[in-house]
């Protein structure tokens, strides 16, 4: 008995333990103490090196590199917003908003239908003007085309057969009186559904839901947001990759260009050429590859050229003069709208808008006219985000908005707190601005300006300062981008919580430059 106690002494000197049990009258530990030390030096590791990736993937979000939690948060944000602001629906999807209204009878001017998909509803944009629709107006009105009205139908996730059924059987053609049609072609545009109204293929994502992993953001999203979300994805594309019938993005349009959906696409096509030969108005597709990726985009052009020569449909393919353009960019999230979105982004879409310029003015001379020498822009604001901001002119150079309330749906990124976006038809030149309310206690504004030499947005924004008081002035002389501002955004703090519109009410008044457009 002596012996065994002195046994059990000396097992607990030489490992001490958190806590002890006696098995059989022999002292045993539970939890040594040496595990806890080992323990905690994994945990410390593992905390350091989770803490190490995390700040990694923040600074590489920040570049732009890596798609992050807040702009996936945001891109959700500003749709949600697009789909109260844009008006278009399946029963008209003639682009109209409060900023811009459906187009009214033609004054004998040019007028041009775009026809498309997301491309045209713009998925993804806080400013309707970077959409390549827009681009284009503004391009044309650049080389010096005055009159030229550009229109626009589209809805995500249209199809080519969607889009014969609004020319056709919606009768856009008759209402529109569109003296050209130009066709967006998108690598989605030949998804086809049979008589049943049932796609060939399916894709993940629309007709198969992906799961949301709520367990991750439950857990390590809470302190690492962005390893969270890449985990995320990859644990998607292995949860894909079980799928039998129905497939991710990518492979899904390699899938469209195969029997049975080929030989249904090509039936829409000819159907659309017969249609558009009867109202004998122009037309050409173009091609809207959203990175300068030869290889990708020409394997899924390559089928679809012959099918609309076929029709006697012209098909211009811009994807070589995209990469002439771009040569050593290639892929990568800096070609999309936003890090969280990938349709085009601004350099894509002024240069769909360019290379189009080009096709019009060589194939379509005379629609487009002559050209002026110089003419006076008059500035307006055209679009602004939220909606419900209602902007609206009530004098020369004046606006009238409506701030949002605390926790409403407004943009955040990139200022990192909620603004108001107000976007110009053109860019314009600024010499001031001034902003003022009854309650206002503060503000601060930024612009977005357009290079010049490009016609692309620069990505840095230009902080102009924070102001105090109900009235605040920003003298924009000197300014870098301020004669050609694309965007204003405005964020703004007031005297006390403001539960009316009549209270968060501002007036924003805009001294303009010399705002002259040479060809």
């Amino acid at each position: 008995m002596k012996a065994q106690h002195e046994s059990n002494a000396i097992a607990v000197n030489y490992c001490g333990a958190l806590r002890w049990v006696k098995l059989g009258g022999t002292a045993q530990p539970v939890v040594p103490w040496v595990a806890v030390k080992y323990l905690a030096i994994f945990l410390a590791c593992f905390l350091a090196l989770v803490a190490i990736i995390e700040f990694r993937l923040a600074t590489l979000a920040k570049q732009g590199q890596v798609v992050s939690d807040d702009w996936q948060s945001e891109n959700e944000a500003i749709n949600r917003m697009n789909h109260v602001k844009v008006k278009s629906d399946g029963n008209d999807p003639v682009w109209r908003s409060e900023g811009i209204p459906l187009p009214g009878v033609k004054n004998g001017n040019c007028r041009i239908l775009v026809v498309g998909d997301s491309f045209v509803w713009g998925d993804g944009y806080s400013n309707v003007n970077d959409i390549w629709w827009r681009q284009l107006e503004r391009e044309l009105l650049h080389r010096g085309y005055e009159g030229i009205e550009v229109v626009a139908a589209g809805l995500n996730g249209a199809s080519t057969q969607d889009q014969l059924h609004w020319l056709r059987d919606l009768e856009l053609m008759e209402r529109l009186d569109p003296d050209l049609v130009v066709l967006g072609y998108v690598t989605n545009d030949p998804d086809t559904k049979d008589a049943q109204g049932h796609y060939y293929v399916k894709q993940i994502g629309r007709d198969v839901r992906i799961p949301r992993w709520r367990g991750l953001d439950r857990t390590l999203g809470l302190a690492a947001p962005h390893l969270a979300t890449q985990l995320k994805q990859q644990l998607t594309r292995k949860w894909e990759s079980r799928l039998t019938d129905a497939y991710p993005y990518g492979e899904w349009e390699r899938k469209l260009l195969e029997p049975p959906n080929l030989d249904a696409y090509r039936s829409v096509v000819l159907e659309l050429g017969e249609f558009i030969r009867r109202t004998r108005t122009p037309f050409f597709a173009v091609t809207l590859p959203n990175s300068p990726q030869r290889d990708y985009f020409e394997a899924r052009y390559h089928p679809i050229a012959p099918i609309f020569a076929a029709a006697g449909l012209p098909f211009h393919n811009l994807v070589d003069d995209f990469v002439r353009a771009y040569p050593s960019d290639g892929a990568g999230l800096k070609w999309g709208i936003n890090p969280a979105n990938g349709h085009p982004g601004r350099a894509s879409t002024r240069f769909y808008a360019r290379d189009v310029g080009d096709i019009l003015e060589r194939d379509f001379p005379d629609l487009l006219g002559p050209k002026t020498v110089r003419r006076r822009v008059e500035p307006s604001i055209n679009d602004w985000m939220p909606p419900d901001a209602n902007v609206r002119r009530v004098g020369i150079g004046q606006w009238e908005l409506v701030y949002p309330e605390a926790g409403a749906l407004a943009p955040r990124l990139p200022l990192g707190k909620p603004h108001v976006v107000l976007a110009f038809a053109e860019p314009v030149a600024i010499r001031g601005v001034k902003v003022s309310g009854a309650r206002l206690r503060a503000s601060e504004l930024h612009l977005a300006s357009v290079d010049p030499a490009a016609g692309v947005e620069r990505k840095e924004l230009q902080a102009l300062g924070p102001r105090n008081g109900d009235d605040a002035v920003w003298q924009l002389s000197g300014v870098p981008g301020a004669d050609h501002v694309n965007t204003l955004r405005l964020a703004a703090q007031f005297d006390a919580p403001a539960n009316d519109a009549k209270a968060r009410t501002l007036k924003v008044h805009i001294e303009f430059g010399d705002n002259r457009v040479r060809p």
